[in-house]
């Protein structure tokens, strides 16, 4: 994965920890934000099978509404997932054939500025070998 980028960044809350396999680090937004954008973008087109989202939950659960979509081949970004909540993991399930080259999340809505640890993809069973 490629530097993940974010549409906003609280200073000393980078966008680029959702990926370091550190639970104890996160991005986070300033304090007036509520919707926030998170894209990632894989080195070549990759065939996905879930992904796994985590909040710091210690510092409670914030985030409403979240949108998953996984830009294509094609260079269309389709919609592959949404949800509630995160809370301390959520794990979803992609579409059967998702393939992408990069993962963009959306924060719809949040309770306070949102907060998210980590960002983990998994592949297809049959890929993972």
């Amino acid at each position: 994965i490629k530097s993940p980028r974010a549409s906003n960044v609280r200073r000393g809350f980078p966008a680029r920890v959702v990926v370091d396999a550190d639970n104890q680090t996160f991005w986070g937004t300033n304090d007036d934000v509520r919707e926030a954008t998170l894209t990632m973008t894989l080195r070549r087109p990759t065939p996905l099978y879930c992904l796994r989202l985590r909040e710091p939950i210690r510092l409670g659960q914030r985030i409403d509404h979240f949108r998953i979509e996984a830009l294509a081949p094609s260079g269309e970004w389709k919609p592959v997932a949404d949800g509630t909540t995160i809370g301390p993991q959520r794990i979803l399930r992609l579409p059967e054939g998702t393939e992408a080259s990069a993962i963009r999340l959306t924060v719809g809505s949040a309770e306070a500025y949102p907060l998210l640890s980590e960002v983990q993809f998994f592949l297809p069973p049959e890929d993972a070998e």
